[in-house]
């Protein structure tokens, strides 16, 4: 039996520099596609929070000593599910291990971030997400199924 293959509606790529300034018009790129594809607001106001995540993390993080390197965004868009794929080339980072620390009611916002939310919130967003390290680059898949958006949003 032959496996089936995702047919892809829209796919679109983005290239940056992993400088915050620089790679968060990215976000203006992938607006603009998601709106001509008529995607409700509500699941473009998450998919922003999740790609500033994202683009944050790697811009601060991903390269040691400010030398900044390349940063892809590929975008692909099925009939219900929304796939994100960062690529960079700095130092391997797989956010699945990331342990968030607990948090409690009495936590201010001093005493959750740094080392906060972020991920959690890319991970609440996610119908799935993937990682891997190869050919010297970190590669996260985030899918994003529209339903999941539309039911944390009708809460």
């Amino acid at each position: 039996m032959k496996k089936s293959e995702t047919t892809y509606k829209s796919s679109y790529i983005f290239h940056s520099v992993a400088i915050y300034d620089k790679a968060i018009k990215i976000t203006h790129d992938i607006n603009k596609v998601l709106e001509k594809e008529n995607i409700d607001k509500n699941y473009i106001n998450n998919i922003n929070l999740i790609l500033e995540e994202i683009i944050l993390n790697i811009c601060n993080y991903a390269y040691p000593n400010n030398d900044p390197g390349p940063l892809e965004l590929e975008l692909k868009i099925t009939k219900d599910t929304i796939y994100i794929t960062f690529r960079d080339q700095g130092i391997p980072f797989n956010p699945l291990e990331y342990k968030s620390k607990p948090i409690s009611r009495n936590d201010s916002i001093e005493d959750i971030l740094p080392g906060g939310l972020g991920i959690v919130l890319v991970k609440q967003f996610s119908k799935k997400i993937d990682y891997q390290y190869s050919n010297n680059k970190n590669i996260l898949t985030i899918s994003i199924g529209l339903d999941k958006l539309n039911k944390n949003n009708s809460k």
